[in-house]
């Protein structure tokens, strides 16, 4: 699966996290020695690993395959701190799984992908985490504190593979617009979903390779209506040179051939939009992090996208 970055359009380059600085031996040796005294006091004896987590199996699978990296998991997950406040649960096998691909800079917290190759599919594991490979310095209203240690349930449900990705999100697609008794769409070739809204000036030059075209846009989750990201002035218009490498793949088909005020709206698979993207737990803090500066990606992974855009100017 290709991991795109969040392209030019809203001016993101690489994956970053919260804990992506160095941290002081003060601060590694303080997490521990808590790690430690929790463990004292509870009576817990996990098995410790290399990479700073501790973790005790609560189901096993000896007939499912071994993580590795790579692999695109969906989990059910409870994030608490050792105190045993929550912060996040999503444990209801009723609904899907929520989806991650295990390779550096795959989730937020860090632990939980630290956590994958300890597991088989359809294992749970129980994570004792030091708050360097969970939320570090970080903190968010009442929900998160700086320097808490966490105590993470994760059920390793499925590996899925990027065909079955590709088919769960266009299932979604197209439920969604049969839900919400969408026209107008129409799927292409690659996998776009296409509405044309508005036609343009068909006499004014028309989007090809080299050209630098000037849009408004909006980008959202599918099934949601909140903007991850948008450019609403045409006098700031963001633009788009056809054919550069930097374009994540949905660009070059969704602009080809349009001209002035031309109005289009694309529904976009992951794989042909911004990919496998760092997964952040709680959904609700991404945002933040992004206007902090700690993250660089506002698109969740393996989701489809709603792009809305409208041509200002094709040079």
């Amino acid at each position: 699966m290709k991991k795109f970055s969040l392209w030019v359009l809203i001016g993101f380059l690489l994956a970053c996290s919260p804990d992506s600085d160095e941290l002081p031996n003060e601060n590694i040796e303080r997490d521990d020695r808590k790690l430690q005294e929790y463990f004292s006091l509870n009576s817990v004896s996990p098995n410790q690993t290399s990479l700073g987590i501790f973790y005790e199996k609560l189901e096993s699978n000896d007939l499912g395959n071994q993580i590795s990296n790579g692999d695109i998991l969906g989990i059910y997950y409870e994030i608490r701190t050792l105190e045993g406040r929550v912060i996040d649960s999503y444990l209801d096998e009723n609904r899907p799984p929520r989806l991650y691909i295990h390779e550096d800079g795959g989730t937020i917290p860090r632990a939980i992908n630290f956590a994958s190759p300890f597991a088989k599919e359809g294992e749970t594991l129980l994570v004792y985490a030091p708050s360097y490979l969970g939320y570090k310095d970080y903190s968010f209203q009442q929900l998160i504190r700086p320097d808490e240690n966490l105590r993470i349930q994760i059920k390793f449900s499925k590996i899925f593979n990027e065909l079955e990705i590709i088919e769960m999100e266009e299932n979604s697609i197209n439920d969604h617009i049969q839900s919400n008794n969408l026209q107008g769409y129409e799927q292409s070739d690659s996998g776009l979903f296409i509405r044309k809204i508005n036609e343009g000036d068909e006499t004014s030059p028309k989007g090809e390779e080299g050209r630098m075209i000037l849009i408004t846009y909006s980008i959202t989750h599918l099934n949601e209506t909140q903007p991850v990201a948008q450019v609403t002035s045409q006098a700031n218009a963001f633009q788009v040179t056809l054919g550069s490498e930097q374009n994540v793949p949905f660009l070059e088909e969704a602009f080809a051939g349009l001209s002035k005020g031309a109005e289009i709206s694309i529904i976009a698979p992951s794989h042909l939009a911004f990919g496998a993207t760092t997964q952040v737990f709680p959904f609700s803090i991404r945002r933040n992090l992004v206007e902090k500066g700690r993250l660089n990606q506002s698109v969740r992974p393996f989701e489809p996208i709603i792009f809305n855009a409208k041509v200002v100017e094709v040079r």
